[in-house]
């Protein structure tokens, strides 16, 4: 594996969303470039910031108002203090361990076929690292070009 960076876009929560807080569109992907690079240390960080926060969190607990998750982290990049949280792109700095395509989804519209579903890419600081110990970034199927695959992700980081 050689060392990687991902770019990650802001994903809104559409006007329509439920109660639930439950993401029903993802359209707004194109944003200016990033600016904040993180770690798997910035990421345990920002999680910490959350829990300190009172911010409920996992599957099906999200908070009623997302903008406790703006601006939940204060960085120092390059000589700049900059804000982290929801909304922000970013850059993570480290290795890719894997990647696989998610099962068909509510936010995709339940749509069949692989096109249609989103490709988790496991993130970790180290490239000895276990998956466990890192994050997982997820790659939409809004405007991704077909030969943007799971294994295309893989060849590029053995290259």
């Amino acid at each position: 594996m050689t060392p990687a960076t991902v770019s990650a876009s802001p994903r809104p929560i559409s006007h329509r969303a439920r109660a639930t807080g439950r993401r029903t569109q993802r359209r707004t992907i194109c944003v200016p470039s990033a600016q904040q690079s993180l770690t798997i240390a910035d990421f345990r960080v920002l999680m910490q910031a959350a829990e300190d926060a009172g911010v409920p969190f996992g599957q099906g607990r999200l908070p009623p108002n997302r903008s406790v998750l703006r601006d939940l982290l204060t960085k120092e990049i390059g000589g700049t203090t900059v804000l982290v949280g929801e909304g922000k792109q970013l850059i993570f700095v480290g290795y890719v361990a894997g990647a696989s395509y998610a099962q068909r989804e509510s936010v995709n519209c339940r749509r069949k076929g692989v096109q249609n579903y989103d490709i988790h890419i496991s993130l970790v600081a180290k490239k000895s690292d276990p998956r466990c110990k890192g994050i997982v970034a997820e790659m939409i199927p809004h405007f991704r070009p077909a030969a943007w695959t799971p294994s295309g992700v893989k060849a590029v980081c053995k290259a």
